[in-house]
């Protein structure tokens, strides 16, 4: 097993963490001690290479650090490869201003952190302050999103109090679609009673130090 990471987050908790639900080490997985109790070898780095020429040494080249700090290349030899390596944000580099302006939500193990540097930044602004209002817009409709708006909510609402706006949008025409009439009408209700905005047939075209233009 080949990971960039000794403790990654589990993705279904990690709205929960958002919220304040749970920290941060209750939703990572220890893999160096996963991985001895399953019998696994853990190699810890960047994969920067297959050799697949010769059937009987194919290996994968893994950038990983030796015991004076540098960086040496690991070669770990295989019969067959299964790349996992999840997703990304869509849009995330092509959108002007997004990769500047925005937090992404991939890798999903480092969402936490940003949003708690950025939550450092509020308290910062506040102290000083030169804090007026908060908008959070999140783009994104499907499950992630509404579970991520309503995130943003729990662990913000007590801090920014009023202070807190939260908009999200999609390029659909509704909130998930595809869910029968009952569970679209339950789920708008929770929106609004969190006083979360939602707009909707909507694209980003470019994101800007205090604006999302669509």
């Amino acid at each position: 097993l080949i990971d960039l990471q000794s403790a990654p987050s589990y993705s279904g908790m990690v709205p929960g963490c958002v919220s304040k639900l749970y920290t941060l080490p209750q939703v990572q997985i220890q893999i160096g001690p996963l991985a001895e109790w399953a019998g696994i070898e853990f190699v810890q780095g960047k994969v920067v290479g297959m050799s697949l020429e010769d059937e009987e040494k194919k290996t994968v080249q893994v950038e990983v650090s030796d015991d004076n700090g540098g960086v040496i290349t690991k070669e770990v030899p295989f019969d067959a490869v299964s790349v996992d390596i999840g997703s990304t944000t869509r849009d995330f580099n092509r959108i002007p201003g997004a990769s500047q302006y925005c937090i992404s939500t991939r890798p999903i193990s480092d969402l936490v952190v940003r949003i708690e540097k950025e939550e450092q930044l509020l308290k910062d602004r506040l102290k000083d302050g030169t804090f007026k209002a908060a908008h959070f817009v999140v783009v994104g409709g499907g499950p992630a999103g509404i579970e991520l708006s309503l995130a943003i909510r729990a662990r913000f609402n007590q801090m920014l109090n009023s202070n807190l706006s939260i908009t999200l949008i999609d390029s659909s025409d509704g909130l998930l679609v595809n869910e029968t009439p009952a569970n679209r009408k339950a789920l708008e209700s929770v929106m609004a009673k969190y006083n979360i905005d939602t707009r909707f047939s909507l694209l980003v075209d470019e994101v800007t130090s205090s604006h999302v233009h669509v």
